[in-house]
């Protein structure tokens, strides 16, 4: 039987993922006992195995500092952001705001207004700054002018699609038939 190289095999793959497992019965166990554990760690000799799990542990651990300081950098650089740029408004797609300037765009009540008069129709959108306002009401009037657009193209797809479904279902076909007519005329030559 052939055994994959250790590199790309399962085992080394189910390995990682128990070492990574701070809840998983492998942590505290020693090499051997590990090699002992599955049969697909025993696939590999057993001395190879005990480095090879050594080595990995260590590259994993490596890895879990590497992924920590720059978990650290991220976050120090968000808290840098935070204060330079504190929010001063709610999330937009968690707003009931953005629910209704969804529908006001599409009954078009936004028609022959300016932003600010616009805005002033709600209570719900004078929460906003108006400039950013503004840029939601382009936002959703872009969607709505697209959105043919993209029904167009996705219909397109679809019925390319299908047209090569069906060239290829009666290709099919045609062999087949070409094959029935074969078997039917050697079977006709047999019978004379």
């Amino acid at each position: 039987m052939k055994v994959d190289p250790w590199k790309t095999s399962k085992a080394k793959a189910l390995l990682a993922r128990l070492l990574r497992e701070n809840s998983s019965r492998i942590q505290g166990r020693t090499p051997e006992e590990v090699w002992e554990s599955s049969k697909w760690f025993k696939d590999y000799p057993k001395a190879n195995s005990v480095t090879n799990m050594i080595n990995l542990q260590k590259a994993l651990d490596a890895r879990g500092e590497i992924v920590a300081r720059d978990n650290d950098v991220i976050e120090a650089e968000l808290d840098a952001m935070r204060e330079l740029y504190p929010r001063s408004s709610p999330l937009w797609c968690e707003h009931k705001a953005s629910q209704l300037l969804e529908q006001d765009v599409k009954a078009c009540l936004h028609k022959g207004l300016s932003p600010t008069e616009f805005q002033q129709t709600r209570p719900e959108y004078m929460e906003w700054e108006l400039n950013i306002f503004r840029k939601h009401i382009y936002q959703e009037e872009r969607k709505w002018r697209e959105m043919p657009m993209k029904v167009a193209k996705r219909n397109k797809l679809a019925e390319a699609k299908h047209e090569e479904e069906v060239d290829e279902e009666m290709a099919r076909w045609h062999a087949d038939q070409e094959n029935n007519y074969d078997v039917n005329e050697m079977a006709g030559l047999m019978i004379d």
